[in-house]
């Protein structure tokens, strides 16, 4: 059996990345949707090539809702936020005060600070991991509620039957706001872990999700820049959950 340290850093590291991989894949969908409603020139643009363009937005989509998937999968064998409470739960010992100044000494120059550091240190009671345990039920209900047809009946199985009925539920603010807590709570279970910080579920930096943004403008206005259009204006056809 793996040290529960271990494989709690390992399932904390995956969490991270569905999450950025959910979170990257949704804005910059959101920001190529926003700047076609703004720009002419994209609007042109990605009708232009909307043979690429359809599928690449519709993948986008799909791979956001499908990591979202990954992150709220209840099978006990896969990597998902609940594996990774369970863990937690299991092996309150990790968040101790000799785990925390075990895992801090390794630090440089550790020896001349660490004393000071450790006064400061957070030791999880049982409440801190029900508080943990309630605000995960509640995205778990909004997942199932909104997002679980989508990555099962339409995204993982192309059921194009079940589109417009899954999609009735599911709007842009929500998925955002769903990611944007899933985040937070990653940052409250590794603050908890690596420096012995109490559970904080408070609004994190916006800065991740403006970098993609700013990314996706400056290319997509990279490629539209040596170009001159005249053609009349269209309606782009790209998919939306946007209801």
């Amino acid at each position: 059996m793996n040290n529960p340290e271990t494989e709690f850093a390992r399932e904390l590291e995956v969490f991270e990345n569905e999450i950025d991989e959910a979170m990257r894949c949704f804005y910059v969908w959101l920001t190529v949707h926003r700047l076609a409603r703004e720009n002419v020139k994209i609007f042109d643009f990605l009708n232009e090539y909307a043979s690429f363009w359809n599928p690449a937005l519709r993948a986008l989509q799909a791979n956001s809702i499908i990591a979202l998937g990954c992150v709220f999968d209840r099978d006990q064998r896969s990597h998902s936020i609940d594996r990774l409470l369970q863990i937690a739960e299991q092996n309150s010992m990790m968040f101790s005060k000799a785990a925390i100044r075990r895992r801090k000494s390794t630090t440089l120059g550790a020896d001349k600070w660490i004393d000071d550091f450790m006064q400061g240190v957070h030791v999880p009671a049982a409440r801190d991991f029900r508080r943990l345990r309630r605000y995960v039920d509640a995205r778990h209900k909004t997942y199932e509620k909104s997002y679980r047809n989508l990555r099962h009946k339409v995204f993982a199985h192309r059921d194009r039957n079940h589109v417009n009925a899954s999609f009735r539920n599911a709007t842009t603010r929500e998925l955002g706001n769903l990611l944007t807590s899933l985040q937070r709570l990653h940052k409250a279970l590794w603050h908890l872990f690596y420096n012995g910080q109490g559970v904080s579920l408070n609004t994190v930096s916006s800065q991740f999700r403006l970098r993609i943004a700013g990314e996706t403008e400056a290319f997509l206005k990279a490629l539209i820049a040596p170009r001159q259009r005249n053609a009349a204006p269209g309606r782009p056809g790209h998919s939306s959950i946007h209801k």
